[in-house]
């Protein structure tokens, strides 16, 4: 019983750690791909009002420098509503909303731990063409949080195990002199006087003091 016991402590602790732990973990890192997010959109509506720069391929190369991206390319959308030129790394043409694009509106999202934006340029140089612009960053949860919550469950770990082995002997060990005392006076036994630890839980407690109570009025 008394293993039972521990192991049922321990398994309900360790569990709840982990539950709490990782959705703070899913939380932060989908409120980190929101930022990303949100961030990359601001800096595509800014970089789409001065496409005649965003469409030079070394002012590109600036871009991801200066805006820390990991990828800035500008795609022709064809007629036939596909994409037509290389995407950033990571990213599929399927990722992209073309049929918003192609009204005018800005797209945003997550594929992984890649969040992009992408946008329609209007150059006045090239008023007929049909670019898009789309730039990618990479975002994580925070730093170092998985090593933080390993540390935390095993240090979680082992206090619980102390917790429940305390616990388990404060509980069983009452309860396997209540069981020996009846043992020994359904063996004849009647002076049998079952010990109250003065620290007893009240429940166990009065089980010992009816079993004391019982041996006296069969005595």
């Amino acid at each position: 019983m008394r293993r039972h016991l521990v192991l049922a402590i321990v398994a309900v602790v360790t569990g709840a750690l982990l539950v709490a732990g990782f959705g703070t973990l899913i939380v932060e890192r989908h409120a980190a791909a929101s930022a990303a997010r949100s961030e990359l959109r601001s800096q595509a509506q800014a970089l789409a009002r001065t496409a005649d720069l965003a469409i030079k391929p070394g002012v590109l190369a600036r871009i991801r420098v200066v805006a820390r991206l990991d990828g800035a390319e500008v795609v022709k959308l064809t007629k036939a509503g596909g994409l037509q030129g290389r995407l950033p790394s990571g990213l599929h043409s399927a990722d992209i909303r073309l049929g918003a694009l192609a009204a005018g509106d800005l797209v945003s999202g997550n594929r992984g731990d890649i969040a992009y934006a992408a946008v329609r340029l209007f150059p006045r140089r090239q008023p007929g063409a049909r670019l898009v612009l789309v730039i990618t960053r990479r975002f994580s949860g925070p730093v170092n949080g998985g090593v933080v919550l390993a540390l935390a469950i095993g240090a979680t770990f082992l206090v619980s195990v102390l917790v429940a082995v305390w616990l388990a002997r404060r509980i069983t060990r009452p309860l396997e002199a209540a069981v020996g005392g009846t043992g020994r006076i359904a063996a004849g036994e009647l002076d049998v006087a079952v010990p109250i630890p003065p620290d007893s839980y009240p429940e166990l407690a009065s089980l010992a003091r009816s079993i004391n109570i019982m041996a006296a009025s069969l005595s």
